[in-house]
């Protein structure tokens, strides 16, 4: 189970892949797991009986890429419980979900978030949680940022998400292109954009 991201509809709803004649042909909502919160990036893990939701809310100067929230159910369909401590963290320097959280050889939660200090989706590090209770949460930033060269010197711009998949980790890496056909394409993405709002 997971889903399209519904901060414009202002919650975290759950959906189901429906087989078809082509794997996943479409989703079906099953429920809200977190109904009137603009949140984005939601990711899920359960860990030590509890499931447990990282996400970012959508809010006034950027606060999607400063600001770490957590929430906590029983079952995955919930009722969640938005974490009292939070946000847990506020930081331009990694708070916005950027991949699938796991449990380390250590057996504490890490969690791939975005590094904004450079721009949306400039970098992604890790942050570690050293304590992660209904009661308490302690995080530490580990280090190691991570950037897009690291697939190939000419995504250097950055590394935006990285996913496991199995035994592989899905990575989305960016480049800046500023020529002026590239400057034309986002000139018409625009107008296309702002005369569908009207």
């Amino acid at each position: 189970m997971d889903g399209p991201e519904s901060s414009q509809a202002e919650e975290v709803a759950l959906y189901r892949a429906v087989d078809g004649a082509e794997r996943w042909e479409r989703w079906e909502r099953v429920c809200a797991l977190l109904p009137g919160v603009r949140a984005v990036d939601a990711s899920l893990l359960r860990h030590d009986g509890v499931w447990w939701m990282f996400y970012a809310v959508i809010g006034p100067d950027k606060r999607d890429q400063r600001e770490l929230h957590v929430a906590h159910a029983e079952s995955l369909q919930g009722p969640w419980t938005p974490h009292r401590a939070n946000p847990v963290r506020c930081a331009h320097d990694g708070a916005r979900p950027a991949g699938t959280p796991f449990v380390g050889a250590d057996g504490l939660v890490t969690l791939p978030v975005q590094d904004s200090r450079n721009g949306y989706g400039g970098a992604t590090r890790w942050l570690r949680f050293n304590r992660l209770t209904l009661d308490a949460v302690e995080v530490q930033a580990l280090p190691a940022t991570f950037t897009g060269d690291l697939a190939h010197r000419d995504f250097a711009s950055g590394l935006h998400t990285m996913s496991a998949c199995g035994d592989v980790t899905l990575i989305d890496v960016k480049r800046i292109d500023r020529s002026r056909h590239r400057q034309w394409l986002d000139w018409k993405r625009r107008v296309r954009r702002w005369f569908g709002k009207r």
